[in-house]
């Protein structure tokens, strides 16, 4: 399906354009990050012939090696993907400025970044439990659509035994460093430094915060920062995964 066809794709570019002035950073996953890097770059779509579905090996760039998003990572770690898009490294290297964080011999670019961290980039499903890949080659079995098993996924390569999860702790420290290091420390205390041009202030009307000392409310506000970019972040990952959902319903959250 091409980006046109999309019944939601208007929709989908106001959010973005929105974002790029309102929110301090956005977390594009798997679907989203084709659509990230069309709104931002122009790239088009690319696909592959054969579904990457599994648990795939991944290595940190050493040129990048010190960048917050990787902070506590090993060199290698597994992580799943269930994609057809493909994002090979060389082709993003030459199309874009990002910064590419991890890539995977298999599973081509993994993980990158604007340089000034307000655009990142997860090709992979980091957010995946123990059993979705399982539900989701279960489903597709039962369409009749013959496919791999995923890799390194099932032990002894059996979809009959019980999957293991060998990505979690790397998952959760990726969106554990990005809360953190892209939208914590990056908005600032002071959001007098913040222009109403470019970045939207919560309303100082709230009882709570008019009977607090001016810390407390300041606290309030930069939370209330850090809360519109999860909000954001995750309305993109629940276009990906469920595109039912009212996407006018996302921008209010």
């Amino acid at each position: 399906m091409q980006f046109d066809d999309v019944i939601y794709w208007d929709h989908l570019e106001t959010i973005v354009n929105w974002a790029k002035d309102h929110v301090t950073s956005t977390l594009y996953v798997c679907w989203a990050v084709q659509a990230g890097l069309k709104m931002l770059y122009g790239l088009p779509k690319r696909t592959r012939k054969q579904k990457l579905s599994g648990v795939y090996w991944h290595d940190t760039q050493k040129e990048n090696s010190h960048h917050p998003l990787l902070r506590g990572f090993d060199d290698a770690f597994l992580a799943p993907h269930s994609r057809f898009a493909d994002f090979p490294p060389e082709f993003l290297t030459e199309q874009t400025d990002l910064d590419l964080l991890v890539t995977s011999q298999e599973a081509g670019t993994y993980l990158a970044a604007t340089k000034d961290k307000r655009h990142v980039f997860v090709t992979g499903h980091p957010e995946y439990d123990h059993l979705t890949l399982h539900h989701e080659y279960v489903r597709d079995t039962g369409e009749g659509m013959e496919p791999a098993v995923p890799v390194n996924y099932y032990p002894d390569n059996n979809p009959e035994n019980p999957p293991r999860v060998s990505w979690r702790s790397h998952g959760h420290l990726l969106f554990s460093n990005w809360l953190n290091y892209c939208v914590y420390q990056q908005t600032p205390y002071d959001l007098d430094h913040f222009s109403e041009e470019y970045f939207t202030r919560m309303k100082i009307n709230n009882p709570y915060i008019q009977k607090r000392p001016a810390f407390a409310g300041r606290f309030h506000i930069r939370c209330g920062y850090m809360l519109r970019s999860i909000t954001l972040a995750f309305s993109i990952i629940l276009v990906m995964v469920e595109p039912w959902i009212r996407i006018e319903n996302t921008t209010t959250a």
